[in-house]
């Protein structure tokens, strides 16, 4: 995959060649910068995933569903595509189907569910060190379109320091480079009732 008529992130291309290595005849994807949740219904939401939205980054934090044994928990956008066809057998898409890439955050750790207030919660995106310990790069994975739910308000205290969004590089000779932190706005109809009725309990 080339990224030359679009400025696809490196960690978007690296995804695709790892993911789509095994194919015996060259591939055409088809990918999209923005994607429309809800559709067919009263609340609809455009997201994006632009590397160069009026020439400025624009990835939109969603909240992913991972079922009922997971539940749901929030991730930011990489990209939209539709899944190639005369791909070999894959339990999860088929040829024409909507998919997201998208940096997830599974899970919280104990001290990010300390931090948790009425109005924020916290949560780590996952990533990896790159072989000289002197970058992190996103972790990505390929999810349905159908298990986003919907767009979120949420920054990254200590954004990328390398022009890349999805890339960061250690600012200090010692220790790792800084992980992708997030900070989440907690939805004011559906979390502050609650998170506040629990307040006056405690």
């Amino acid at each position: 995959m080339s990224n030359s008529h679009l400025k696809v992130s490196p960690v978007v291309v690296e995804w695709f060649n790892k993911t789509f290595s095994r194919a015996t005849q060259p591939l055409r994807i088809q990918l999209y910068t923005e994607l429309t949740l809800g559709e067919g219904s009263d609340h609809r939401e455009l997201i994006r995933a632009h590397p160069n939205f009026h020439k400025r980054p624009w990835y939109d934090f969603v909240e992913v569903d991972y079922g009922e044994a997971v539940g749901c928990y929030p991730a930011r956008c990489a990209c939209f595509f539709q899944w190639p066809p005369g791909i070999w057998p894959n339990t999860e898409f088929t040829a024409g189907d909507i998919t997201a890439l998208v940096q997830q955050s599974k899970f919280q750790s104990d001290a990010e569910k300390e931090r948790e207030s009425l109005l924020f919660s916290h949560y780590t995106l996952e990533s990896r060190l790159g072989r000289d310990q002197d970058k992190r790069f996103a972790k990505l994975i390929c999810v349905p379109a159908a298990a986003l739910n919907n767009r979120l308000f949420a920054n990254d205290p200590q954004p990328s320091n390398t022009g890349e969004i999805f890339t960061k590089c250690r600012t200090e000779e010692r220790g790792a480079p800084p992980v992708f932190s997030i900070v989440r706005v907690k939805d004011r109809k559906l979390h502050w009732p609650v998170a506040f009725l629990k307040s006056l309990m405690e």
